[in-house]
């Protein structure tokens, strides 16, 4: 039976659940992106429905309860004394977004410190081109989705024409380049940056631009379905195109099955577990599918209610489990219990070897004392 994107989605967020850290993060072998990433995962949930003080339980030497409440606190945590966050600007804007958008800022008491930071630092267009080697375009389209987000219209405006005015002429948009002209990031990642942030305006030149960019993706697309770059990038990019193509594809039928190739790609690279290839690429494959999942969640339940009742489920599995290991410990003890009776039976006194055991060492010690007096009692006699 083929697995419906649905049926995938749930899968890859059991997987997500399991994976949570002690302390609420989410993290992988680069420990530096366990901030983002744990930002990443917060927006996801609560784009499935979760809130802050969803529990779920995962399985391990205990089963231990876990709830976004307790990733809030960790975020907030990461926050630095100058406002800043994560790795780069698009990190600190990923979390702003979040916290933003789920009206989360009474859960991080430093929210302000890194909001403050953000609107200084977009006060003028050098932060486009940071140290950072994903700098550029995509740096453009975070901003320009938090501050929308945040009713910032003047800054709005101004991002909105900056992300335009930096589309190449053949639709893509590109970031920092190396000292022989190749791009650092791969372009796609800064396209489907740029059309998810520009998909939503409703005017003659930025739809233009979307359906440029739109169609620069679906050429770029490789035959099996994935967008071309390296190791783990391939999932995340192919993801991250994938998104952008679905908030492309209202009216633009053509996108359908360039939409459907991916996601074929990124399912068949999913283990039975629900992960792909690590952390990182698992939550990609999740956000794809949610996005093309949309409203159409195939199970008569919303998706934070059956991935919650899966959970349950598995809760009581792993209890039940626990319980047939003590009583599996029980019936031995007992078996124990009846060969002893069987052996002892009808005895008025039952010695065992450590009773013979202290018996022999207490008669050695009887001996001993015995001698001694003895010896002492000779001494006093034959004294003159």
């Amino acid at each position: 039976m083929v697995e419906t994107n649905s049926q995938a989605l749930i899968r890859s967020l059991q997987r997500i659940f399991e994976s949570v850290a002690h302390g609420g993060k989410w993290g992988d072998y680069q420990e530096s992106w366990d901030p983002v990433i744990t930002a990443m995962v917060v927006d996801l949930l609560m784009n499935c429905g979760l809130t802050a003080d969803s529990a779920w339980y995962v399985e391990g030497e205990t089963i231990s309860r876990h709830a976004l409440s307790q990733s809030l606190e960790y975020l907030d945590s990461c926050i630095r004394d100058d406002g800043s966050f994560g790795t780069d600007f698009w990190d600190a804007t990923r979390l702003a977004l979040t916290t933003t958008k789920h009206g989360l800022s009474s859960s991080l008491p430093r929210f302000e410190l890194l909001m403050a930071r953000l609107i200084n630092v977009t006060s003028n267009d050098e932060f486009i081109n940071s140290e950072s080697e994903w700098a550029g375009p995509g740096f453009v389209a975070s901003a320009l989705d938090l501050f929308r987000v945040a009713g910032h219209s003047d800054k709005m405006k101004h991002l909105q024409q900056k992300l335009l005015d930096l589309q190449n002429a053949n639709g893509f948009w590109q970031g920092r380049t190396d000292i022989e002209g190749h791009p650092v990031i791969s372009p796609v990642w800064h396209t489907a940056q740029s059309v998810l942030s520009l998909a939503t305006v409703e005017e003659p030149a930025f739809i233009s631009a979307v359906s440029n960019a739109a169609n620069w993706l679906i050429q770029s697309q490789e035959a099996d379905g994935c967008w071309p770059s390296v190791n783990q990038y391939r999932i995340y990019f192919t993801s991250y195109a994938a998104i952008a193509l679905v908030s492309t594809q209202h009216g633009r039928p053509t996108v359908r099955k360039p939409i459907e190739r991916a996601i074929d790609y990124l399912k068949a690279r999913m283990d039975e577990t629900g992960k792909c290839s690590d952390l990182g690429g698992t939550l990609m494959c999740a956000m794809a599918l949610r996005a093309v999942v949309g409203d159409g969640f195939s199970d008569s339940l919303t998706i934070a209610d059956c991935l919650l009742a899966r959970n349950a489920i598995a809760r009581a599995n792993a209890a039940v489990r626990k319980m047939k290991q003590m009583n599996n410990v029980l019936q031995a003890k007992k078996a124990e219990l009846r060969g002893l009776h069987a052996k002892y039976d009808g005895a008025e006194i039952v010695i065992t070897k450590m009773h013979m055991l202290f018996l022999a060492i207490f008669g050695i010690v009887i001996s001993a004392i015995s001698i001694a007096v003895t010896f002492v009692f000779a001494k006093m006699l034959t004294k003159p």
